[in-house]
């Protein structure tokens, strides 16, 4: 997003990155004070589908070797839904776009 932005002067990003972790609370506060912050704030919501691929919820959901790595796909998952329903909460509407694969279980 930030080599692409269109409109550099009217529109700036901020990055969430890992690093951040979104799962935290320090992750949590950073967006959740950028939303405060700014009222015209967009938010792009691209959570991993590691644990939701088609692949992982067929063919490795019937291997019981793969069965603590999906569970810790799915611990992440639910953790990072965890606290954008907790921002949906805290602050009602804003402006979100969600990057989501039609195919992903979550």
């Amino acid at each position: 997003m930030q080599t692409e932005n269109p409109f550099p002067d009217n529109c700036t990003l901020h990055d969430v990155t890992i690093k951040d972790d979104f799962t935290s609370e320090a992750g949590y506060q950073k967006v959740s004070e950028l939303l405060r912050s700014d009222p015209n704030s967009v938010v792009l919501v691209s959570f991993p589908c590691t644990g939701g691929c088609l692949f992982n919820a067929g063919i490795n959901a019937k291997n019981p070797k793969c069965a603590k790595k999906l569970e810790g796909h799915w611990k992440l998952f639910t953790k990072l839904w965890a606290n954008f329903r907790r921002l949906v909460d805290e602050h009602g509407y804003f402006n979100c776009i969600f990057e989501w694969p039609r195919s992903c279980t979550y």
